[in-house]
This record gives C-alpha cells, structure tokens and sequence, in this order.
C-alpha cells in the first residue's frame, strides 16, 4: 500500500467495495496487480471484495476483471442486467453455490436505506 495512506487504514476489513471511475474507466492505479494484491491481503478471514468493472475498451475490461481475480483464491462474475457492468465478488473463499448460501444467511441481509 502506498506510504501516505497505510498509517490511517485499520485493517482487516470485512468488505472492500470498488466503484471508481475516470473518463474512460477505472484509474489506472486502482486496477493494479499491485492494488489489488493489497485489497486482498487487507481483507479479515471471510471477507470480500466486490467490484463494478466496466471500461470503454474491453480489451482492458478483460484485463483488469483476470488481475482482480488473480489477487483472489475465490471469484465469482455476474453482468448487470441495464449497464452491462460487470460485476466481481471475490473473497479467500467462497460458496460454490452463492444463491443457496445466500438464502441459507451466508451474508447477513441489510436494507438498502432510501
């Protein structure tokens, strides 16, 4: 992690959310082996990183979504039905069957404030 910020992160963390975005996708900084190397050494046992991948150019989609996955031993892929984002959990684990284990209350539940 970088020098200016790792005195004011306590790590671990339970989730790690990435929504970042410059003109034409997410800065270069932020989609890193490096970057994303750090996220996964930051998060507590059972902890996920989630991710909105999207880029104007899909040759560097493709790219970042196999360096996110890399930084993970699990990864799962899902496409927004509207935008076309792609959206990456991925975590030290994950269920094989995630629908399942969410009905079963693998991640607890909390209502989206209006």
């Amino acid at each position: 992690m970088s020098d200016e910020l790792e005195p004011a992160i306590a790590l671990p963390w339970d989730l790690i959310f990435l929504d970042a975005y410059g003109a034409s996708g997410i800065p270069d900084a932020l989609a890193t082996d490096a970057f994303f190397a750090d996220a996964a050494r930051g998060l507590a046992p059972g902890g996920l990183a989630v991710a909105n991948i999207a880029d104007t150019n899909s040759t560097r989609e493709c790219a970042t979504i196999a360096r996110f996955a890399k930084a993970f031993p699990g990864c799962i892929l899902a496409h927004t039905p509207r935008s076309d984002n792609i959206i990456v959990v991925a975590g030290a684990s994950l269920p094989k069957d995630i629908t399942a284990a969410l009905q079963a209350g693998w991640l607890p539940r909390q209502p989206v404030p209006n």
